[in-house]
């Protein structure tokens, strides 16, 4: 008997591609978030495959059903995808750094998160992880731009 409703499924593992190819660490790649999950979020990642952003990669509020630029963090042997909402490694933590520098200098030179800061404060103010902060600190000191204290950062004049 036909009822001429609409019909609609969430079980969407059985559309997806289980076997991702040519995926690199740091790629580009469109997601779509899926579903939450004690791990974080399931993604598609492409229209096409599975994937995963794990809950201490997530610096921002996301939703079921938001579409978002993101990046492949890695492939797994099992062939899962680890994904991350932020460019990985150096190329993040220089994108960043200028970032924290200008900060900086809308702020009068300093900035209460130094070496010592808890990881969650750094999190909520900047929105990225203490290890990207320390990357970005340390390339605006190498630059000497800045000077580095136990819990803040100087702007040097």
């Amino acid at each position: 008997e036909e009822s001429y409703r609409l019909v609609a499924s969430a079980k969407v593992e059985h559309y997806l591609d289980e076997q991702p190819r040519g995926y690199k660490h740091g790629q580009e790649v469109d997601l779509l978030i899926w579903q939450k999950t004690d791990l974080g979020f399931k993604v598609i990642v492409d229209n096409k495959y599975p994937g995963l952003i794990y809950e201490d990669q997530v610096f921002q509020y996301i939703h079921t059903g938001d579409r978002l630029k993101g990046y492949i963090s890695t492939v797994r042997r099992d062939r899962k995808i680890d994904c991350t909402l932020q460019p990985t490694g150096q190329q993040h933590a220089e994108g960043f750094a200028e970032v924290l520098l200008q900060y900086l200098k809308d702020n009068d030179g300093v900035c209460d998160l130094g070496d010592k800061s808890e990881a969650e404060d750094i999190k909520r103010r900047f929105q990225v992880s203490k290890k990207v902060y320390k990357r970005a600190v340390g390339d605006l000191y190498k630059r000497h731009l800045i000077t580095v204290e136990p819990l803040a950062i100087r702007l040097v004049k």
